[in-house]
């Protein structure tokens, strides 16, 4: 590691190196050098996340990853189900197709109060 030393008040600069003694205060300087990056990266971040409001940043999500389809009821099946949710008090003990894989679930009785679709 190196430092800077000011010789005489003119400001001409010597430049010595330091002792392996001072080995302890390098990891001192890289470990502040470290939080500082993350403080930085962190403050980077933050202001891109909180410009969006919270209904847009949940609607850039859900375009971006999902093919589209809406959830239906065409007859005695609903079509466009997402695995594993709720499904409504109408399609109790029916069946469902997914959106992603078009494979076929059954909303069952989960807990006393709760039905989500399931493989069938």
């Amino acid at each position: 590691m190196w430092t800077l030393e000011i010789a005489n008040p003119d400001a001409s600069v010597v430049v010595s190196a330091m002792s392996r003694s001072n080995y302890p205060l390098e990891l001192i300087v890289l470990k502040r050098l470290l939080v500082s990056a993350a403080l930085i990266g962190s403050a980077l971040a933050a202001p891109a996340a909180i410009s969006l409001p919270a209904s847009a940043a949940i609607q850039a999500s859900t375009q971006t990853s999902a093919p589209s389809c809406t959830y239906k009821r065409d007859g005695n099946v609903w079509r466009c189900i997402t695995p594993g949710a709720y499904c409504p008090k109408a399609a109790h003990n029916r069946y469902g197709y997914a959106k992603g894989t078009n494979k076929r679930y059954k909303c069952v009785q989960y807990t006393k109060t709760t039905w989500r679709w399931k493989r069938a």
